[in-house]
Formats: structure tokens, C-alpha cells, sequence
């Protein structure tokens, strides 16, 4: 071999190297195959290039060159354009020869239209587009503290006879305001409709006054006076199953809700007042008796809650509230039984967990 052609011969290596590009093996057999789907074809070696064409999963296509994780290939012709040239990326075709090259007639996909919702997958992140109508949080716990507004008194009288001659007596009972711890757990059929069952604890004073006039053992219209006080408890625990609409205004939201509620209530009343008095007789001193009586009652609630989304799983908010049931507390001796309004009016905060 002279030395002339061992120089040639080296130029044509040099020359080949060269012109060769990254990973691509310049034999005319060299092809790619999609793996895929649907593969994207973009303008430029780029997620963020513009897509030109789309081909089905099996399409064999001719590689021009490759830049990096990305091959310039053909973009086959089709009735409405000509052949092109594109990028595609590599993970989503694998290098073929021999037989497995062998070209099927490709399937291009035309381009997807804004207008269509649907997302085309991209190489590298797979986009899942949701349903509008189904949440990607579907399960929640709200819990709130909140102070009652409702304050109520009642009075009632009753006579007996005692000596030949009428006692009178009566009672006086103020409902205080109150406080209420509440906690839900909810469920979102959509963004915007769910149901919540939750459960409530809440307590009120209950203080009673009451006065007697009983009549003289030995005096004839002589009647002696006296009164007292108690500060006694009302409970109003209740269970309540709530339809909620929710609507959310970027890191703004709203909970509308309403439904029945079961209430457990238990009041500790006074059920008897008895006298005692010494000789001579001129004062009495009363005596009050009491006894816990428990109501169970169906009432119903309705409410809001504004919320500000701290981020997806939290959220902070202002709450309002109306609940209400009456119930009917009787002693079963001669006093009259107690009718109470239950509930009332709550305005609190708390907070709103989703996932």
C-alpha cells in the first residue's frame, strides 16, 4: 500500500467522523419507531417549541440527525402539506434496523385544536386533564369554635294550699350565651356539591331565681315571703348531616350549608321548692330541689363559611350559623316544665383541612 492511499484513506476516516452526528449511525438502514401513543413533533429541539405534526405508536421514521436528547427526523407528507423536517424526543422512539424498519404507511395525527380540551402527552410529563365535575381533593374535615348568641328567660307560677289558704309561687330562669366546639367530616361529589356529617358540643348557664309567699300557720292572711337563686348547666350536644355547595375565588372560597340535626340536651332544673320555719313563725326559708332531665330533639341548621386558602390542603375561615329545636324539660312534680329554645345563633372561625 502506498503511502498516497494511506493518507487518503485516513482523510476519509477523518472526513466520516466529523459529519457524523451524536449516537446516530449513519447506514442507510438506521430508523426510529414510536413507542408511544401519540409522539409529538416539534419545530425545534424544545418542550416549549411549537408542535407541527403527531404520530401513532409503531410509525417508522427517517433520521436526518440528532442534537442531543432530541433526533431531526422527516415529517412524512400528507394530503394537506408536504414532507418537513422536525425534532422528536428520544425516549419516546427507539432505534431500529433490518426488518423492524420496514416503513408501515405513518399515521399522522393533525394538530390539536385550542378549542379541544384535551391534552396531548407530552415526552417527559404525562398531563392528566380531570373532568371539571370531579374534585382533585374529595374528602375534608372542618372543625371551628364558635360563640352562641341566643339569651332567653322564662317564667312560670303555680299555687297550692297550704294551712286552708293559697301559697303562690314562682320561678324565673335566664338561658345565658354559650360557646360551641364543632368538627365535620365531608365528601365532594364535584367542586361544588357535598355532604358533611359532624357533630357539636356546646353548654349554657342556666340561672334560676324563684320566690314563695306561704300563708301563717296561726295568722289568718299573714302570708310570709322569701326567695332564692341558683346557677345551674344546660348541655347542647347535637349530631347534624349537612348538604354543602362550595365555590373558590382563586385563594378565596365559600361554603354554603343546611340540613337536619338530631340535639341531645340535658338540663339540671329545679323540680321542688319546700319551706321550713321556727316559732313564732314570722319568716320562712326556701329550699330548692333539682333533677337532670335529658331532651332529645330533630331540629335543622344552615350556615357559611368564608374561607382563604393558605395553600391545596388548607384553608382558614370565618363561620355563621343558625341552629334550632326547642325542648320541653318537665319535672314531673307540681312545677311546671321548662320549654327552651335550642341552638340559636353561632358565629365562630376554624379551620377547613382537604385531601
Amino acid at each position: 500500500m502506498t503511502k498516497t492511499t494511506i493518507v487518503l484513506l485516513v482523510l476519509f476516516i477523518l472526513i466520516s467522523s466529523t459529519f457524523a452526528e451524536e449516537g446516530v449511525n449513519n447506514q442507510s438502514d438506521l430508523k426510529l419507531k414510536v413507542t408511544v401513543r401519540v409522539a409529538n413533533i416539534r419545530k425545534g429541539p424544545s418542550l416549549e417549541s411549537k408542535i407541527i405534526a403527531q404520530v401513532t405508536e409503531g410509525t417508522i421514521l427517517d433520521i436526518i440527525s440528532k442534537a442531543g436528547n432530541w433526533y431531526l427526523i422527516v415529517v412524512p407528507a400528507r394530503a394537506d402539506k408536504p414532507a418537513t423536517s422536525g425534532y422528536i424526543y428520544k425516549g419516546i422512539v427507539k432505534e431500529v434496523r433490518g426488518t423492524e424498519a420496514i416503513k408501515a404507511p405513518p399515521k399522522i395525527e393533525p394538530k390539536i385544536k385550542e378549542k379541544k380540551k384535551i391534552i396531548p402527552m407530552e415526552p417527559l410529563q404525562r398531563a392528566v386533564q380531570y373532568p371539571e365535575t370531579v374534585p382533585t381533593k374529595k374528602m375534608f374535615i372542618r372543625a371551628s369554635f364558635s360563640m352562641g348568641f341566643l339569651q332567653e328567660s322564662t317564667t312560670s307560677s303555680w299555687t297550692e294550699t297550704i294551712y286552708n289558704e293559697t301559697a303562690t309561687s314562682s320561678l324565673d330562669n335566664d338561658i345565658q350565651k354559650g360557646s360551641l366546639i364543632s368538627i365535620a367530616f365531608g365528601y365532594r361529589f364535584s367542586n361544588s356539591l357535598g355532604v358533611e356529617l359532624g357533630a357539636d358540643i356546646s353548654s349554657r348557664n342556666l340561672d334560676g331565681s324563684y320566690s314563695s309567699s306561704i300563708p301563717h300557720p296561726l295568722i289568718f292572711q299573714a302570708n310570709r315571703t322569701a326567695e332564692g337563686t341558683g346557677s345551674y348547666k344546660l348541655s347542647e350536644n347535637s349530631i347534624f348531616l349537612n348538604i354543602v355547595y362550595s365555590s373558590r375565588f382563586s385563594k378565596f372560597g365559600l361554603d354554603l350549608f343546611a340540613g337536619p340535626a338530631y340535639i341531645l340536651s340535658k338540663a339540671t332544673i329545679i323540680s321542688e321548692i319546700a319551706y321550713s320555719h321556727t316559732y313564732p313563725y314570722d319568716s320562712v326559708t326556701l329550699t330548692a330541689s333539682t333533677t337532670d332531665v335529658s331532651q332529645n330533639v330533630f331540629g335543622f341548621n344552615v350556615g357559611a363559611n368564608i374561607l382563604f386558602y393558605i395553600n391545596e390542603n388548607i384553608a382558614v375561615g370565618l363561620n355563621a350559623r343558625y341552629l334550632n329545636g326547642t325542648a320541653t324539660f318537665e319535672t314531673g312534680t307540681g312545677i311546671p316544665g321548662l320549654e327552651i329554645t335550642l341552638g340559636g345563633f353561632k358565629a365562630g372561625a376554624g379551620l377547613k383541612f382537604l385531601f
